[in-house]
């Protein structure tokens, strides 16, 4: 006897199915010829059903060429001889299904077929032998995905095609409601030609559009032919899945305790963000929180924890102080920016807020502006002539008194105290004029500047009068409206 592979079907009252490989090779008596006869290992195939059933070989010839007419399979079995079928074909004639049915247990010793001029090249293979009739061909498909997504994000689905049913499966299309023909994926996947328990997988991508419907129910429909006489037309099957979309966003309000100030005054800002977050949303994470003035706010002193994860509907507030510095716009315009991202996804969900101050005494004119510009000074009440003992208490000991407010403004320093003295008296006579001109917004009083000249000259400490003149020259700088 010659080498058979025994392949068993066990036998019971019901129907019993083999399903055998589709990759078997072609054995040719050479390579002109045109009969393909069946690979030897499938040759000596043995079923075990109930003494006196019906046996069912099914036998497969595929790629053949398109619209090839049906062609005839003779199959040598070692009790019942030689038997044939006449093929029928399924997907434009590119595949043909062939049914032999032999009583009692036979051996297949041989099975051949005359594919006439093909330009492919056929395989000619045992799909499969059952135990009385097979059962009718069906298909199921099976559809999962990504259970949660937004607007502008991918998803992704997962298709599985199952063979369910006791006859091969031509694909003849899939689509999808929302996907689109899915047929070309599918065939790249092997899924065009479906053995008896085979199945076949592959993934498609898609992007949520901003006109999904929430949630996306989306459907796909498998259609496949087969060749069973008994079962008319295609089978077909559908599956769908649904993708709850969330809409996720926040908001952060940005706001201060005035809205005017002056320099050197301490402004506070309150922020308070809110998660806003369709309640379906996954937690937002905290990615960063920068406000154009104040920098990085998770920095800030009072800074909320609470707000580097924010539940459906959570808040968090804080404040920063801010001391409004020399040379502050007048207008004080800073912008906070809060990004977080839904826990889970890599999306940017932003929200900016901005606050205004108007900024008060950020103007001063320079000691050379007024040396060089003596007619503004009517408005202040003071002339050049005036002397500075008359504004200011000089020392007697430094010999400054009898010096006119207009010299004062040329003075030139140098390393000891009466120099320093009159490097401070310079930046005086200037903010003094500054303090009193009705057109120039001035951080200090008049009063003020007299005070502190007045308390930093009697201490006679070069140093206490320098930093004063240092801290008067920056008021003096902040720019001159006249």
């Amino acid at each position: 006897m010659s080498l058979r592979t025994f392949i068993k079907v066990a036998g019971s009252a019901g129907t019993a199915l083999l399903a055998l490989t589709m990759s078997a090779g072609v054995v040719f008596a050479d390579h002109t010829a045109t009969t393909i006869h069946l690979q030897p290992s499938q040759q000596g195939t043995e079923s075990d059903c109930p003494t006196g059933s019906t046996v069912t070989w099914h036998f497969i010839v595929n790629q053949l060429d398109a619209g090839t007419p049906p062609l005839t399979v003779f199959a040598e079995f070692d009790d019942d001889g030689i038997l044939s079928d006449v093929g029928t074909p399924v997907g434009n004639g590119q595949t043909q299904h062939f049914f032999i049915d032999t009583t009692g247990n036979d051996t297949l010793l041989n099975a051949w077929v005359d594919v006439g001029s093909q330009t492919g090249t056929p395989k000619l293979v045992l799909s499969h032998i059952a135990c009385g009739p097979p059962p009718p061909p069906s298909v199921m498909v099976e559809k999962d995905g990504d259970e949660l997504s937004k607007i502008g994000d991918q998803v992704t689905y997962d298709f599985k095609i199952s063979n369910t049913g006791g006859w091969p499966l031509t694909l003849v299309s899939v689509t999808d409601d929302v996907l689109g023909d899915l047929t070309a994926a599918a065939t790249t996947a092997g899924c065009d030609e479906l053995a008896v328990g085979a199945f076949c997988e592959f993934s498609v991508n898609y992007t949520i559009q901003a006109g999904d419907p929430d949630p996306l129910v989306n459907t796909v429909t498998v259609e496949y032919a087969h060749a069973d006489p008994a079962t008319a037309g295609n089978v077909t099957d559908t599956d769908s899945h649904s993708t709850n979309l969330f809409q996720p966003a926040v908001q952060i309000d940005k706001t201060a305790n005035v809205t005017e100030a002056m320099v050197g005054d301490t402004v506070t800002y309150t922020f308070l963000i809110t998660n806003l977050s369709s309640s379906d949303s996954p937690d937002l994470i905290l990615d960063s929180l920068t406000d154009t003035v104040l920098g990085n706010l998770e920095l800030a002193p009072n800074y909320d924890a609470d707000c580097d994860t924010l539940d459906f509907g959570d808040t968090c507030t804080f404040t920063v102080d801010y001391l409004i510095p020399m040379g502050a716009p007048s207008s004080l315009t800073n912008v906070v920016t809060v990004h977080y991202h839904p826990e889970g996804f890599p999306n940017d969900i932003t929200d900016s807020d901005d606050h205004t101050i108007t900024v008060r005494g950020n103007e001063g004119c320079t000691p050379g502006y007024w040396k060089n510009h003596l007619g503004a000074w009517a408005p202040t009440g003071y002339s050049p002539s005036q002397t500075l003992e008359s504004v200011f208490d000089v020392p007697d000991s430094w010999d400054l008194d009898d010096k006119t407010l207009e010299e004062a403004l040329s003075f030139k320093g140098g390393s000891s105290v009466k120099q320093a003295a009159k490097i401070l008296l310079r930046a005086a006579v200037a903010a003094l004029l500054n303090s009193a001109h009705p057109g120039v917004d001035y951080v200090y009083s008049t009063s003020e500047v007299i005070t502190w000249v007045n308390a930093a000259l009697a201490t006679q400490n070069r140093a206490t009068i320098l930093a004063l003149a240092t801290q008067l020259d920056e008021a003096n700088n902040q720019g001159c409206p006249l």
